[in-house]
This record gives C-alpha cells, structure tokens and sequence, in this order.
C-alpha cells in the first residue's frame, strides 16, 4: 500500500524520451511568477525538463517547495 493519489503527494515524475514532467498535483493553486506551469485542468500542472539546469533555479525549487507547504492544508 503506497500514497493515496492527490491526497498524499504534492508532485510527481514522468518520464519521455526528450525530457521529464515535473508535475504538481495542486498545481492550479500554487503562485507560479516565473509562468513555469503548464496544464490547463482544474488541478494539475507541470513543468517540462529538458536540462539538468532546469532543476538547479529558483523558481522550480519554490514551486517546490510551495506544493510540499500547500500539502499539509489539504490534509486537514
């Protein structure tokens, strides 16, 4: 038994051959000043990566670091 989907994770991975999704499951409700974000359903967004430095700014680590603090509200 894992994480229950959308309830105990606030991101995720998916891996393509070109590059790999960063996504957020509450997307929608984190600030995204740098307009990082992609997706345009009611929840989820997410980053495509293409370079390791992509990883390395910024914005992408406080995207982060918003979905970890977003995810605690969303459990009571």
């Amino acid at each position: 038994v894992g994480p229950r989907k959308m309830s105990e994770q606030y991101c995720y991975l998916a891996l393509f051959a070109e590059r790999i999704n960063l996504g957020f499951y509450y997307g929608a409700d984190l600030p995204d000043p740098a307009g990082l974000l992609e997706g345009s359903g009611a929840l989820m967004r997410h980053i495509k990566i293409t370079t390791a430095a992509q990883l390395a700014t910024p914005a992408v680590h406080d995207l982060i670091a918003a979905a970890a603090r977003h995810l605690p509200r969303l459990k009571g």
